[in-house]
């Protein structure tokens, strides 16, 4: 017989008699005797069973079950609760979990497991810490759960936050528009192909000197709340001549930001190339970067850079960003 697969014996002596836990324990030690030689390997399964000095054995059994399907609990008694499950949930729940739960009731401090669905679990820590700075708190990347203890004003807190901050995540666009232009002492007024949505940035332009604005390449990039996009993409104009050739780049995150109707964007965009100059004739060589955070209102044009070329052409390029909400 695979005395491994014992749990469901154990729960069953410990209804019928008083001699249960005795079993119960020898089964747990014979268990680990006849382990094969991998029985140190987290999926060998296994059977512990614990002694609780304050927690109740049922509310540790349960809390077990709802939170980490694949690990069995059951209460022998009021203090003793028997563990199954793979060698490395089991011993994250007595890690974890047990020393979190099992602490004295003369304290005031108690605990919860909360799961967590949405959220990056690993980014909790320092938000739930301002919520309840006197609070303690264990984070389970794994099973995705916090492990929360205080008082009750801290705990409730926490769940509050958690309830906000725990939403599915939405989908975001963000439009990039990268514009040219020239440097001038008097600049010009933007060309006819230029954006009328983007009249406003470019008179802001046009007042710092910025001239002859067009549409350079517009690029339009869908993203996923919380996680990291990536978008490349190339420009090539063979019928202009000569041949424009321009690759663009752009990687980051966005946060959509509620009540606030903002959004907070860590973005890294690159372009590298040549464009026509136009009126001027000939090739201007551009190489733009930026890498910054920025929060911005969901819907506005909002000019992140314009830097003139080092050329003497006087050539200039400039980056807008907008972000909407799916």
């Amino acid at each position: 017989m695979n005395r491994h697969l014992n749990f469901n014996r154990i729960i069953a002596l410990a209804c019928m008699n008083l001699t249960a836990l005795g079993v119960a324990r020898a089964w747990a030690e014979d268990a680990k005797k006849d382990a094969s030689p991998n029985a140190t390997a987290p999926d060998q399964w296994v059977v512990e069973v614990v002694e609780l000095k304050h927690a109740s054995a049922p509310y540790v059994a349960s809390s077990v079950k709802q939170i980490l399907p694949g690990i069995n609990g059951a209460a022998l008694n009021d203090h003793t609760v028997a563990l199954s499950g793979p060698r490395a949930g089991v011993d994250m729940v007595i890690a974890k979990v047990i020393h979190a739960v099992d602490v004295s009731d003369e304290s005031s401090a108690q605990a919860d497991i909360v799961p967590v669905k949405n959220y990056p679990v690993n980014e909790l820590m320092p938000l739930l810490r301002t919520v309840a700075p006197r609070a303690t708190f264990g984070i389970d990347e794994v099973n995705r759960t916090v492990v929360v203890q205080g008082d009750d004003r801290d705990r409730k807190a926490v769940h509050a936050a958690l309830q906000t901050l725990d939403q599915p995540s939405r989908s975001a666009r963000l439009q990039l528009f990268f514009l040219r232009g020239d440097i001038s002492a008097a600049p010009a007024a933007s060309e006819s192909n230029f954006p009328s949505d983007l009249a406003p940035v470019g008179k802001t332009l046009n007042a710092a000197g910025f001239g002859h604005l067009s549409l350079l390449a517009p690029m339009m990039i869908a993203a996923q709340e919380g996680k990291s996009f990536e978008s490349k993409s190339r420009l090539r104009s063979p019928a202009s001549t000569p041949e424009e050739n321009i690759e663009f780049n752009a990687r980051g995150t966005v946060r959509l930001m509620q009540p606030a109707n903002t959004a907070q964007v860590n973005i890294a965009v690159s372009s590298n190339g040549s464009y026509a100059l136009g009126a001027e004739g000939g090739l201007a060589p551009t190489r733009f970067e930026l890498e910054t955070t920025v929060e911005l209102k969901l819907g506005e044009y909002v000019l992140l850079s314009a830097a003139p070329s080092s050329s003497a052409t006087g050539g200039a390029i400039a980056l807008v960003v907008r972000v909407t909400a799916d």
